[in-house]
């Protein structure tokens, strides 16, 4: 009877060590995984900060290009209505200088 506990004891801690070292093995396994893992979720991270920072600099390079175009549409609609007053000064004096000159030659 001692013989056959000491035989199963003897195989209890064989399998208990096996099953402890398949245990360790998974373990392993499941933390080279994880780690693998948790490296390219790190690496996405990184590359979507990085594209988050190219789009936002695109993106204040095409407001600020909206704004310069904005601007010279103001100055160019500022430009054109001086050009008509001044045309239509023009237009007044050259109308005032006639009239000055047909007076003149009336008299």
């Amino acid at each position: 009877m001692g013989e056959i506990h000491s035989e199963y004891h003897d195989l209890n801690h064989h399998f208990s060590v096996s099953e402890n070292a398949e245990l360790n093995d998974l373990a392993i396994h499941h933390a080279s995984y994880l780690s693998a893992m948790l490296k390219n979720l790190h690496d996405e991270s990184s590359s979507l900060s990085e594209k988050h920072q190219h789009v936002t600099k695109a993106l204040t390079l095409a407001n600020a290009r909206a704004d310069i175009f904005e601007d010279l549409d103001k100055e160019a609609c500022q430009q054109a209505a001086a050009r008509k007053e001044k045309a239509m000064l023009e237009s007044d004096l050259t109308e005032a200088t006639d009239r000055k000159k047909h007076d003149a030659d009336q008299q």
